[in-house]
């Protein structure tokens, strides 16, 4: 994926995670085969403070990428590790309240990277679930994956209809983006929604999105 190509997908997994949760910025590199991060490009973050960062601070924030891949995480979120006190009075200068680290790799090699980035308050464990769900959908797209909606409708039984609103749902949009999208009320695609559920025999969205996960990993195996 070239660089060009990187923006836009960044860009689209950001409007993703922006549907469903508020966050303050954002900044997306590329991994360089000397495991060096690079090629920055990033909204809401000051430019001086991502170069204090990379000057001097990169290799004391506990979810650096590296320290994903050495501990074999592709996301985590950095209230859940322990920050050392420079770390802390880094993020205390450029307020900075929490963040999440997501690595994208190609053949196991990490080749990209985004930080998802809070000033006000901490990434809740429902914000961590639903982006790790979001993350998964967006590493296929990554990896060239395609997710098997016709084998998900004929498992599930679903309408055309449903299936239809089951895409937006693995886009990342709520109920109100879709029913604006598809020009129906909110109310149709509630009662769509509920259907979906039953028939997937799940209790919410992230549920959905883990179930049709594991539709795509067999689909590849």
């Amino acid at each position: 994926m070239n660089q060009i190509n990187w923006i836009g997908f960044t860009d689209h997994f950001i409007q993703a995670v922006q549907r469903v949760m508020p966050i303050d910025g954002f900044i997306s590199y590329d991994i360089s085969g000397e495991q060096q991060a690079e090629n920055f490009y990033h909204q809401g973050v000051k430019q001086i403070s991502l170069d204090e960062y990379v000057s001097e601070k990169q290799y004391c924030d506990p979810v650096h990428f590296q320290v994903l891949v050495e501990n074999k995480l592709h996301c985590c979120a950095l209230k859940t590790r322990k920050i050392n006190a420079e770390y802390a009075q880094f993020m205390q200068k450029w307020q900075i309240q929490d963040h999440i680290e997501l690595i994208y790799l190609d053949q196991q090699r990490p080749v990209r990277g985004v930080s998802l980035i809070r000033e006000q308050r901490d990434f809740s464990t429902q914000d961590f679930a639903m982006i790790e769900s979001l993350y998964a959908f967006s590493n296929h797209l990554f990896s060239y994956q395609a997710i098997p909606y016709q084998l998900i409708q004929e498992t599930f039984g679903l309408t055309r209809k449903e299936l239809e609103i089951l895409k937006y749902i693995c886009k990342g949009f709520d109920n109100l983006k879709i029913a604006n999208t598809i020009f129906s009320s909110l109310a149709t695609v509630k009662t769509h929604v509920r259907h979906i559920f039953q028939k997937a025999d799940v209790g919410s969205k992230q549920e959905l999105l883990s179930k049709v996960m594991r539709f795509s990993s067999m689909s590849l195996s």
